[in-house]
């Protein structure tokens, strides 16, 4: 939780969605991309859509927990949506499905994967919450596709936090 200027608490910093409305703003804007085309990626940004139906196609659960129960998985990008390109942005390949607190550890860069589907812990992560979530270096989760291991590339070299 961050407390704004006006004392209240929100769980998503201010700056994060001015940031994500202004990358929305410049897809509706965008005279080169279809209405559909717009709509679609201002949905997948909000995690529905065509993008949340590509990662359920190729993950069908969550790489760590097994949970398989889709009301409570987030398709998460693994190179930020910030950063990728519209294609990727709708790429069901750059997308993993995981429980809420595994997406956090995800997106905040305190684990990764290795192409082989190890977990990677990052030093940053202390020891308590790894316990308690239960992960651990080397906990095998599965093989990942050619097209997923490029993500997971870039995931390992920008987004894990290296202390």
């Amino acid at each position: 939780m961050v407390r704004d200027d006006g004392g209240l608490y929100r769980a998503t910093p201010i700056g994060y969605i001015v940031f994500d409305e202004s990358i929305e703003a410049q897809i509706r804007n965008d005279l080169n991309l279809t209405e559909t085309e717009k709509y679609q990626l201002v949905m997948a940004r909000r995690g529905q859509g065509r993008f949340r139906q590509a990662v359920a196609n190729i993950e069908p659960r969550c790489r760590i927990t097994g949970l398989a129960d889709m009301q409570h998985l987030r398709a998460s990008h693994i190179k930020p949506w910030r950063v990728a390109s519209n294609l990727e942005r709708l790429d069901g390949h750059n997308g993993l499905m995981l429980t809420p607190h595994i997406d956090h550890l995800f997106d905040q860069g305190y684990i990764s994967f290795s192409d082989e589907g190890d977990v990677i812990l990052s030093a940053s992560l202390g020891q308590e919450a790894a316990q308690v979530f239960g992960i651990f270096n080397g906990l095998s989760t599965g093989s990942f596709s050619d097209m997923q291991k490029a993500y997971l590339a870039y995931h390992r070299d920008n987004v894990l936090r290296i202390l």
